[in-house]
């Protein structure tokens, strides 16, 4: 376990913070600079990661220390933490069994500091920092043991707002104490804990309506109707996903080791039911990106050490008993493919801060953008583009509210089925583009011309000419000329002669007029 806790920092040191979070993390200045989310960003997850990340930021701005290392040191905290609540509660549910009690630490631990990789700090990841010693609990109370209020205080609070950070995953709160009700007696509900949780949701709810109303008004209507169904892979995809078959191996694992054992594992049964859960909601979700996989691989590899530990803690030479375990290690070795796939993906998509060997493209992007416009504004038209690790680590400021244009692939998609409302979301998301393009005057502009148009559903993409109907965009596009091309990413830079950032056109002050009731 300790040398987990060392390899973490060293790991992280050799990646990039992760361009979600980097993006949250300007958000959250912009946020507590007096932005809203209409106006000064507009992303897609609702305002709970704003709130997580209030103390990093906080701490970096008046103790001017690097952003990057206090947010990490942050999210490592939160995980010590966490590792020490459920050694406490795994001590008690394992207090004869010294190997499981071993087995089960060191495996938590590897999943919170090791498995998230590039993802740490992510949403997923850290509802599971936050909810890990809530499940280790409800496992020891319906082994019967009881907990002092403060540490069942205490854990409640974190699982309280684990919870919230990924609310799609919230009925998994409802099922675990549907589990505990079925052993324990259905009084058992009416418990401190409970009502801390319900009570960290209702709060936080509250809280949107009061400090972010405009998310609930302006972004979250637009997310479902353009996003939910934007980003979407094929159901086959979903299904041979490193997730699904890690799912698959755990689920069939799972009855084997019933069928050997004649029994069952409060915590096996426990982590079962919560990577049901996960798994359903990562198919509904149909996103594949690695964080979205990264709670059913971490719950299918639990389950796998707990089903090979108790098994040879229990060793019985025989042909039955010998079958299950060599079936369980294959599904073992089935379900490392998602981890393997994850630390692969450090070299192919180039998330390594340091090789030795090699330049990578993000480290060229970087370099580029420093040269060209450090401490000034860029923007990126790209669908996928990590702008968050471009303004992180090449110091710049971003020249729009929107992270990523999010709303794209919906609307190509609404265009195909002939959707009523395209027209209006499609004039709408130019209009407010235009309209940050024409505040900020960024100095670079980067276009995406890479082959990664599969959210578009379209071997190549113009989002020159697509947003170049708009009067304003059209106008503010004439002022800018290309400099430089890197693996099909063009950088664009102010001409000279528009060096005057407070030079008015009129058919953006035209547009500024038309966007003052959505202010």
């Amino acid at each position: 376990m300790a040398i987990l806790l060392l390899l973490c920092p060293i790991l992280q040191y050799h990646v990039y913070l992760s361009h979600d979070i980097s993006w949250h993390l300007i958000e959250t200045q912009r946020f507590l600079a007096g932005g809203t989310y209409s106006q000064n960003f507009m992303d897609i997850d609702p305002p709970i990661i704003i709130y997580t990340l209030i103390i990093p930021v906080l701490i970096a701005k008046y103790l001017v220390m690097n952003i990057v290392w206090v947010t990490r040191c942050y999210v490592f905290l939160l995980c010590l933490i966490s590792l020490c609540c459920c050694l406490t509660v795994l001590k008690k549910l394992f207090f004869n069994n010294r190997l499981m009690l071993n087995v089960v630490a060191i495996t938590i631990s590897f999943i919170l500091l090791i498995l998230p990789i590039y993802e740490f700090g992510q949403r997923d990841h850290l509802m599971l920092v936050f909810i890990f010693p809530y499940l280790c609990m409800i496992c020891a109370l319906v082994s019967g043991f009881v907990f002092s209020r403060k540490l069942s205080m205490m854990i409640s609070l974190l699982a309280g707002i684990g919870f919230i950070v990924n609310i799609k995953l919230w009925p998994l709160f409802l099922i675990t104490e549907i589990y505990l009700t079925a052993h324990r007696g259905w009084k058992t509900f009416f418990r401190w804990e409970t009502f801390i949780i319900l009570g960290v949701t209702i709060l936080y709810l509250v809280s949107i309506f009061i400090f972010t109303p405009d998310y609930v008004s302006f972004v979250l209507p637009l997310v479902m109707s353009l996003y939910v169904g934007g980003y979407n892979i094929t159901w086959e995809e979903i299904f041979l996903s490193s997730a699904s078959m890690s799912f698959i191996a755990s689920f069939i694992g799972y009855f084997l080791f019933l069928l050997q054992t004649k029994k069952s594992k409060p915590l096996l049964t426990l982590c079962l039911i919560a990577n049901t859960t996960f798994w359903v909601v990562y198919i509904l979700t149909r996103k594949v990106w690695y964080y979205h996989q990264y709670t059913v691989l971490a719950f299918s590899l639990l389950m796998l050490v707990l089903m090979i530990t108790e098994i040879i803690s229990q060793y019985r030479f025989n042909a039955p008993h010998f079958v299950s375990i060599a079936m369980i290690v294959f599904l073992g070795f089935m379900l490392l493919i998602g981890p393997l796939k994850g630390y692969l993906n450090l070299q192919s998509e180039a998330y390594l801060t340091y090789n030795p060997h090699q330049s990578t493209l993000l480290s060229k992007l970087i370099q580029t953008t420093q040269q060209l416009a450090e401490h000034q504004s860029i923007f990126v038209f790209s669908v996928s583009m990590r702008q968050g690790t471009l303004m992180t680590y090449a110091h710049v400021d971003y020249a729009s509210r929107f992270n990523t244009l999010w709303m794209l692939p919906g609307l190509l998609d609404q265009a195909r089925k002939k959707a009523v409302s395209e027209q209006r979301a499609r004039q709408l998301q130019a209009n407010l583009l235009a309209q940050d393009l024409y505040h900020y005057r960024p100095e670079v502009i980067i276009v995406d011309n890479t082959n990664d148009f599969e959210y578009l559903d379209s071997d190549y993409f113009n989002y020159i000419a697509y947003f170049s109907e708009n009067r304003c965009f059209r106008a503010l596009w004439q002022q800018y000329v290309p400099v430089k091309d890197i693996q099909n990413y063009v950088f664009y830079q102010r001409k000279k002669p528009f060096a005057n950032k407070n030079v008015k056109i009129a058919s953006c002050e035209a547009l500024d007029q038309l966007l003052k009731p959505h202010e």
